[in-house]
C-alpha cells in the first residue's frame, strides 16, 4: 500500500494551473457575484373562490406595517381565530398586501425617512407552519430550532454556518431580518416564548397565527387581530365565487335568499365550511341552498357513531362535522373515499401524487381521486403533483381512518411505508445527496431505490434534497409505522437516507429523534453494526445542535459496543470532531490518528484522504503550521494520483487546496498560497457552490496582497474589471467578489477579514 502519510510531492502549488483558464473562472465568479440577489417569496396563494375575508383586519395589518417596519422598526401582528376561520388564508393575503406597501414605499421613500431606500424587489416572504410539524407526528412539541434553521437557509445562510443553539439561531434570524426586509408568517404559535424566537429585526414584520389569546403577548401590547366569522354578505360572495359562466349559483341565491343565509349560518360563517358547501352546490345541479341546509340539519343524527364531533352543534350553531361529511359524500367515488381515509392515517399535511399512486395501485386512478378531493375543497392543489390538507379536514380524515377495519389500515400503511422507503432511498442516492451508505443498510436500501415508483422529485439539482427537507418531520412517525407492520429494515433505511438532509439543512432536533429511534430498532433486531452507525448519526446531529455532552455520552456507549474496526473508525471521526469543538486538541488528534490507523489497515484510500484533511485542519486550528503542511500536502499527493476518480474526490481535493493555501499564507509563502488557491478554484470548477469559490478567491486575494499587487488608490476592482493573474487590480477584484458572496450569505466575519484589501 502506498504510504501517503506526511509526504510531499515537492510541488507546493500542486497541479499545473493555466493562467488563462483561471482568468475565465474568475470572470465566471465575478459575474455570479455581480448578479442582483433575488429574494425568496415563499408565500403562495391557494384559495378556492375569491378572497373576501376580513377587509378591516387587512387594513389594520397594513397600518401596523406602515407604523413599524416601514419606519425601520420591528413589526409584529398576532392573528387569533378558531380552526376553519381562515387564519392561513388571511396571513397569505396580508403578506401580499404588505409586499405591495413595501414596493410603493420603495418607489417613493420620501415619507419613510427612517428606512434606507431599497429596490422594490428586495422584500422577502418567508413562511413556517408549526401546526404542520404537529400534524407530522410531533403532537406534544415542535422543533423550533429546526424551524429557525429552515428560515435562515431560506435567507441564504449555508447549513454549515448555521449556529447550533436555539438562542443563537434566533439571534441570527433577528439580525438578518434587520438587514433584509422580510415579511414572515409563523403559523400555530402557542406561547410568548415561541413568538419571541421568531421576532424580526427592524424593517421586517412577522405575522403570527394561533387559536387563542396568549397572555405574554397581551401584556406586551403586541398588536392583535381576532378574526370573526364572515359577515353574511361576504360569505354569500364566497359562495358565488364557485359559480360557472351560466351563473347558476347567483340565480339560486337570488331566488331563495333566506335559504342561502341559513346555509351561511349552518357553516358558521367559516370560509373552510363555505368552500365545501359552495363546491357541493356547483358540482350537483339538482342541489339548492335549501336542500343542502336540509341535508345538514338531518345528517347530525346519521354521522358515523365512531366519529367524535369537532364541535357539538346546538340549534343555530355551526355544523362543521356535517359540512365536511357533505364534502366527503360529494366525492361519489369509492377510490377517492378510500384515498381520503388512507391519507388521513398518515402523518403530514403535504402529499405528492406518488403516494396516492402507491396506495391505489395506479397513477391514473390517483390523479382522478385527487382531482375529486380538490374539486370538493377537501384538499388544495399546489402544482407539479403536490397537494395539501387543511388541518381541520385532515383531522376528519384521520378519525375516519381509525374507523376502518384493521386489515385495510395495515395494507395502506404497508404501501405507504414501502413508497416512502423507496423515495427516501432514491433521494439519498441522487446527485448531490451522497452515496455509499453503511453496510448495515446498503443492500436493502439499494433494492428499495431500484423499485419503480412515482418519485416526488425530478432530476434537477437540489430537488431530491428539497423534498427530503419537506418530509423530515414525518419520518419518526413513518418509522413507527414500519415497526408496527414488521418492516424494521425499512425503518433503518428511511433513517439513514435522511442523514444528508439532517446534516446539510441543520435539522438536528428531528434528526436526533430519527436516529435515536433507529438505534433502538437496530438493537431490538440484534444488529450491532447498524446500531453503531445510527449512534454515529445521532452524535453528529447532537453536535450540529450544540448538544456536546449528549453527543459524548452517545459516542462512549457506541464505541464500547462497536463490533467491527471500520464502524469504530466512523465513530472515532465524530468523537475527534467533538473534541475539536471543545478545544481538546490532544484528544482530537489521538482519535483521528487511531481512525487513520484503522483505515490504513483496511486499505480505505478515500477515508485516509479525509483523515489527512481533518488532521491537517486540526493542526491549523492549533497553530502548528509545519504539521498542518505535512498532512495537507500528503492529501494533495493522494488526490493527484487518483485525479479524475469522481466528483467527490475532486471536491475534497479542492477544499484541501484552500486549507493548504491558508497554511502557506500563514507561513509567509504567498506565491505558494496563490498557486494552491488557483488550483483549488480550478478544481471546484464553475458549477461549485458560490461560497466554495469565494473561499478560493479570498485566499488568492490575500496572497496577491502580500505579494505587493494592491492596485492604485481608490481602485476597487469593479465587476467588469476581472483583474487577471498578473495585473495590479487582481487583489481588489478578487477580494471584492469574495466579499459580495460572503455578505450575500450573511458571513460577515469572513467579509470583514478582507476589508483591508479594499481600502
Amino acid at each position: 500500500m502506498t504510504d501517503y502519510h506526511n509526504t510531499s510531492s515537492g510541488n507546493r502549488g500542486g497541479n499545473h494551473v493555466q493562467a488563462g483558464h483561471i482568468d475565465e473562472l474568475v470572470m465566471t465568479v465575478v459575474n455570479e457575484a455581480a448578479e442582483p440577489r433575488k429574494p425568496v417569496w415563499d408565500v403562495t396563494r391557494a384559495l378556492h373562490g375569491p378572497f373576501v375575508n376580513h377587509d378591516d383586519a387587512c387594513a389594520y395589518a397594513g397600518k401596523v406595517y406602515r407604523e413599524t417596519a416601514l419606519r425601520g422598526r420591528p413589526g409584529g401582528l398576532y392573528v387569533i381565530g378558531p380552526r376553519g376561520v381562515g387564519k392561513s388564508a388571511f396571513g397569505v393575503e396580508a403578506a401580499h398586501l404588505l409586499r405591495s406597501l413595501y414596493r410603493s414605499s420603495a418607489a417613493d421613500p420620501g415619507d419613510d425617512a427612517g428606512r434606507p431606500a431599497a429596490s422594490e424587489e428586495c422584500v422577502w416572504g418567508l413562511h413556517v407552519d408549526l401546526d404542520e410539524q404537529r400534524a407530522a407526528g410531533a403532537e406534544d412539541h415542535v422543533f423550533l430550532g429546526d424551524a429557525l434553521a429552515s428560515l435562515l437557509r431560506d435567507l441564504g445562510m449555508p447549513g454549515e454556518e448555521i449556529p447550533p443553539t436555539l438562542k443563537e439561531r434566533s439571534r441570527e434570524f433577528r439580525r438578518i431580518t434587520g438587514e433584509e426586509p422580510c415579511i414572515v408568517i409563523v403559523e400555530g404559535i402557542t406561547s410568548a416564548r415561541e413568538a419571541d424566537l421568531f421576532a424580526t429585526g427592524g424593517g421586517s414584520m412577522v405575522l403570527f397565527t394561533g387559536r387563542g389569546e396568549i397572555t405574554g403577548l397581551r401584556r406586551r401590547n403586541v398588536p392583535t387581530v381576532r378574526l370573526p366569522a364572515l359577515r353574511t354578505d361576504d360569505a354569500l360572495a364566497l359562495l358565488r365565487g364557485f359559480d360557472g359562466p351560466e351563473e347558476r349559483l347567483e340565480r339560486l341565491i337570488g331566488a331563495d335568499t333566506r335559504a342561502a343565509r341559513a346555509l351561511v349560518d349552518r357553516c358558521g360563517g367559516l370560509p373552510l365550511a363555505l368552500q365545501i358547501a359552495g363546491a357541493y352546490l356547483s358540482m350537483w345541479p339538482e342541489e339548492t341552498p335549501a336542500s343542502v341546509v336540509a341535508r345538514l340539519d338531518a345528517s347530525g343524527a346519521h354521522l358515523p357513531q365512531e366519529l367524535d364531533r369537532l364541535v357539538e352543534a346546538e340549534e343555530g350553531e355551526p355544523r362543521l362535522d356535517e359540512v365536511i361529511a357533505l364534502g366527503f359524500g360529494d366525492l361519489r367515488s369509492d377510490a377517492a373515499q378510500r384515498l381520503y381515509r388512507a391519507l388521513g392515517d398518515l402523518p403530514g399535511l403535504r402529499v405528492h401524487e406518488g403516494l396516492p399512486a402507491a396506495l391505489l395501485g395506479s397513477l391514473e386512478e390517483a390523479r382522478d381521486a385527487l382531482g375529486r378531493l380538490v374539486r370538493s375543497c377537501l384538499m388544495a392543489a399546489e402544482g407539479e403533483g403536490r397537494y395539501r390538507w387543511e388541518p381541520l379536514i385532515r383531522h376528519d380524515a384521520h378519525r375516519r381512518a381509525q374507523a376502518e377495519p384493521d386489515d385495510r389500515r395495515r395494507e395502506a400503511r404497508e404501501r405507504a411505508v414501502a413508497w416512502y422507503t423507496a423515495a427516501l432511498a432514491k433521494a439519498d442516492r441522487a446527485g448531490g445527496m451522497g452515496s455509499g451508505r453503511s453496510r448495515a443498510t446498503a443492500e436493502h436500501g439499494d433494492a428499495a431505490a431500484a423499485r419503480e415508483i412515482t418519485a416526488p422529485f425530478g432530476e434537477a439539482q437540489g430537488e431530491a434534497s428539497a423534498w427530503v427537507g419537506e418530509v423530515l418531520d414525518t419520518v419518526p412517525a413513518l418509522m413507527a409505522m414500519a415497526v408496527e407492520t414488521g418492516r424494521r429494515r425499512d425503518a433503518l433505511v428511511m433513517a439513514e437516507s435522511c442523514w444528508y438532509g439532517v446534516h446539510e439543512l441543520r435539522r438536528g432536533s428531528v434528526g436526533a429523534e430519527i436516529f435515536r429511534h433507529a438505534g433502538e430498532i437496530a438493537r431490538a433486531e440484534g444488529d450491532r453494526v447498524a446500531a453503531a452507525r445510527m449512534d454515529n448519526y445521532l452524535a453528529r446531529a447532537l453536535v450540529d445542535d450544540g448538544e456536546l455532552d449528549g453527543a459524548a455520552a452517545v459516542l462512549a456507549t457506541a464505541l464500547d459496543e462497536a463490533p467491527r474496526a471500520w464502524e469504530r473508525a466512523v465513530l472515532l471521526e465524530t468523537r475527534g470532531l467533538l473534541h475539536k469543538e471543545r478545544g481538546e486538541f490532544d484528544a482530537a488528534e489521538a482519535d483521528l490518528r487511531e481512525r487513520r490507523r484503522i483505515n490504513e489497515e483496511l486499505g480505505r484510500l478515500r477515508a485516509q484522504m479525509i483523515d489527512g484533511y481533518q488532521i491537517g485542519g486540526l493542526y491549523l486550528s492549533a497553530g502548528d503550521l509545519t504539521a498542518a503542511r505535512g498532512e495537507l500536502e500528503a492529501v494533495r499527493a493522494m488526490a493527484e494520483e487518483w485525479r479524475g476518480a469522481d466528483d467527490d474526490w475532486r471536491s475534497l481535493a479542492a477544499k484541501n487546496g484552500v486549507r493548504l493555501a491558508e497554511v502557506y499564507l500563514r507561513s509567509g509563502e504567498p506565491e505558494a498560497a496563490l498557486e494552491a488557491g488557483e488550483a483549488a478554484l480550478q478544481a471546484f470548477g464553475p458549477a461549485a457552490p458560490a461560497l466554495r469559490k469565494a473561499d478560493a478567491l479570498a485566499v488568492m486575494a490575500r496572497a496577491r496582497g502580500r505579494m505587493g499587487d494592491a492596485g492604485g488608490p481608490g481602485d476597487t476592482g469593479g465587476p467588469g474589471d476581472v483583474g487577471e493573474r498578473g495585473d495590479a487590480n487582481a487583489t481588489r477584484t478578487w477580494a471584492a467578489t469574495a466579499v459580495r458572496l460572503y455578505r450575500r450569505h450573511h458571513l460577515y466575519e469572513k467579509a470583514e477579514a478582507l476589508a483591508d484589501l479594499l481600502r
